[in-house]
């Protein structure tokens, strides 16, 4: 349940931030690259964690309980600490095949100082939505923060309602 309402939760995100980039913001007294960053650290840190919360019930489910009483989540499954259940085991596979970007950006944006691209705008007070900060990973690719926004939003909504579904089909 708390998966799902993370991922609720970057539907929610997405809308605010379409809201303060067309218009919004004039009304706000908060510069657009403080917006950004801060919704880009929500995006990020709302992905990971409604990923880490089905790693949290696979590890509940299926999994002995960690000696020190915390909860499962991504990276606690080693090489050689699998959940028994091979749903289970493909869907940590699925997670982890495409999920390097969210945690390039993420950690940059938590334990470090991310690589950005910032924008100093136009005369037009309207002309806020094209000059957004871009998050530059360290492959080079540059990525607008409304980009991350939806593929943080696609990425979690894609693996919990995976999830989800793999446990009413009986495979997880």
């Amino acid at each position: 349940m708390f998966a799902a309402w993370a991922v609720d939760d970057l539907y929610y995100l997405a809308d605010i931030d379409l809201t303060y980039f067309t218009g919004g913001w004039r009304t706000t007294g908060f510069h657009p690259n403080v917006i950004d960053l801060t919704h880009t650290r929500w995006a990020t840190g709302s992905a990971m964690t409604a990923l880490d919360l089905v790693a949290a019930a696979i590890g509940a489910l299926h999994m002995s309980p960690k000696a020190n009483g915390e909860a499962y989540d991504l990276g606690s499954f080693g090489k050689g600490d699998k959940p028994p259940c091979p749903g289970c085991t493909a869907w940590i596979a699925s997670v982890r095949s495409e999920f390097g970007w969210l945690t390039e950006i993420r950690n940059s944006l938590v334990h470090q100082t991310v690589n950005r691209g910032l924008f100093g705008g136009t005369d037009d007070p309207d002309d806020i939505r094209p000059n957004r900060t871009e998050i530059l990973l360290p492959n080079g690719s540059k990525n607008p923060v409304r980009k991350v926004i939806e593929n943080c939003r696609a990425l979690a909504y894609r693996h919990v309602s995976g999830f989800f579904q793999a446990v009413i089909d009986g495979t997880a």
